[in-house]
């Protein structure tokens, strides 16, 4: 009985640590990859890399064992027609395969295709060791459409690619920044975003100074906007006052002030301007206040938007501004992280502070749920230790056996 707890925890613990590993689809011209990554595969993946030339790693925003395998067109065809037809090619399961490439190699340069297979950016074949090809989906297709239309685009990057590099040796891998069952939220941006035209915001004191703004970047489901001081990601903004409607953010700039502690950011949208106030107080912990949109000022919202310095913040469900007349500005799926350190700019959001507890209502019922299982089957398991065999036997030459009511 006092093993089962045990042998549940460790079942638990080995699939947890298999539903984090991503899949790593990894060929090229080498003669190492034919017979590479047979021992340990996340060493086996970065001596492969930093063996070869350059390393082209197209990532999925979430790829899955069952993508590669299970995937079919509409033909009934595997969705990777390019990938199943190499003959040179190795295939793991690694966990976090891009950070681990990153954390060994330090820089890495980002370039982005859009859904329609176009790049933001030339392939930087001389410049770094390590392109990582960022794919995004269409969201007006399904899951094996996009898969489909990867693979196509896969193949004429990696030939043009080929083409371009000569003799180089060319490590290629298709793989993905998360897998389906664990994502994480910390989103890759451009370290070449693209400087917004004329965007200046309005000073907040009597000594500004205005940075360089960005226009924003459209990622695979949602909007990316980057500036030295700020990072930021959101899936969609609405603001309402009789009706409701979705505001398209046309640039980003911030303005600094004298004191170096709080900036302001200004979001230019289709309408009207959105500003907030960014603040990093004496405790550590950064904050947004002072939130307006256009006339709109003094909005309140039910939570406070922050964390400590040097962690972003993120929001799942509506995060929501609202003023005593009925207004409301709402950020859906809100990542937001200063940048209050002497570091140029920030290219990745660091790890996040929630706005939804750990302990949610679905985590709160499956425990629950788990608990209650575990006493009925540990009611059960008791009853049969408790059940007794016959021990004494009737003899047909001897006497009768009396057993008491005792017994």
């Amino acid at each position: 009985m006092a093993r089962f707890p045990i042998i549940l925890a460790l079942v638990c613990a080995i699939s947890g640590a298999f539903a984090a590993t991503v899949p790593v689809v990894m060929w090229g011209p080498g003669s190492k990859l034919t017979s590479a990554l047979n021992g340990n595969p996340e060493s086996d993946l970065i001596d492969a890399v930093v063996d070869s030339s350059l390393t082209l790693a197209f990532a999925e925003d979430r790829l899955t064992a069952e993508d590669i395998s299970q995937c079919k067109d509409e033909s009934r065809k595997s969705c990777f027609n390019y990938l199943s037809g190499l003959s040179s090619k190795s295939y793991v399961q690694v966990s976090q395969p891009i950070e681990r490439i990153e954390e060994t190699l330090g820089e890495v340069r980002y370039v982005y295709v859009d859904k329609d297979g176009q790049l933001d950016s030339e392939i930087p074949l001389k410049e770094s060791k390590v392109v990582i090809v960022s794919l995004a989906l269409d969201p007006e297709l399904s899951r094996e459409e996009n898969l489909v239309k990867h693979d196509g685009y896969i193949k004429k990057i990696y030939n043009n690619v080929i083409s371009a590099a000569g003799d180089a040796n060319v490590v290629a891998l298709y793989t993905g920044k998360s897998s389906g069952s664990l994502v994480r939220k910390a989103r890759q941006v451009s370290s070449t975003a693209a400087p917004a035209s004329s965007s200046t915001a309005a000073p907040v004191s009597t000594s500004t100074t205005a940075s360089s703004g960005s226009v924003p970047m459209e990622s695979s489901n949602g909007t990316i906007l980057q500036a030295p001081e700020i990072l930021m990601y959101f899936t969609n903004l609405t603001f309402t006052d009789k009706d409701t409607k979705v505001l398209t953010v046309k640039s980003l700039s911030v303005s600094k002030t004298s004191d170096e502690s709080r900036f302001t950011v200004t979001m230019v949208t289709q309408d009207d301007t959105i500003k907030f106030n960014v603040t990093n107080g004496a405790d550590g912990y950064w904050s947004v206040t002072d939130v307006e949109y256009g006339k709109y000022d003094n909005f309140v919202t039910d939570r406070t938007v922050g964390a400590a310095d040097g962690f972003s913040y993120y929001c799942g469900p509506p995060t929501k501004y609202t003023l005593q007349a009925g207004q409301a500005l709402t950020w859906t799926k809100w990542q937001i992280q200063p940048n209050f350190s002497t570091n140029p700019q920030i290219n990745k959001f660091n790890d996040p502070y929630n706005c939804v507890g750990f302990t949610s209502i679905p985590i709160w019922s499956g425990l629950l749920v788990t608990v209650i299982l575990l006493a009925i089957m540990s009611i059960g398991v008791t009853w049969l230790m408790d059940i007794r065999t016959m021990d004494r036997f009737d003899d047909p030459k001897g006497k009768t056996i009396t057993v008491n009511t005792a017994e």
